[in-house]
């Protein structure tokens, strides 16, 4: 549940998330759940994958919702990430004591 935390302080602001399928996408980082599943609104929409096509009339997207177990990896400003993990993780350890 640590990242589901760290997710839910980091809304409103600009990520791009790296599909297991070579798909980029970025946005701004509307929701998160406790699966991981996202909601990013103005979307830009890449593709590194040439057997993944995508039409001019889509690389630009309103919203649109991303499943958790899709997901490579996510990048973010790296501003005081490794400060509130490590809070994060000791007051998770002083709970589970």
């Amino acid at each position: 549940m640590i990242y589901f935390e760290y997710f839910k302080s980091q809304i409103e602001r600009q990520i791009v998330v790296h599909l297991k399928n070579r798909m980029v996408f970025r946005g701004i980082l509307r929701n998160v759940d406790p699966f991981l599943n996202i909601k990013l609104d103005s979307v830009q929409i890449e593709s590194d994958n040439e057997f993944i096509s995508i039409k001019n009339g889509i690389k630009n997207i309103k919203m649109c919702s991303i499943r958790g177990s899709a997901i490579k990896c996510i990048e973010m400003d790296r501003i005081g990430i490794e400060e509130r993990l490590t809070e994060a993780s000791r007051l998770r350890y002083n709970i589970d004591r």
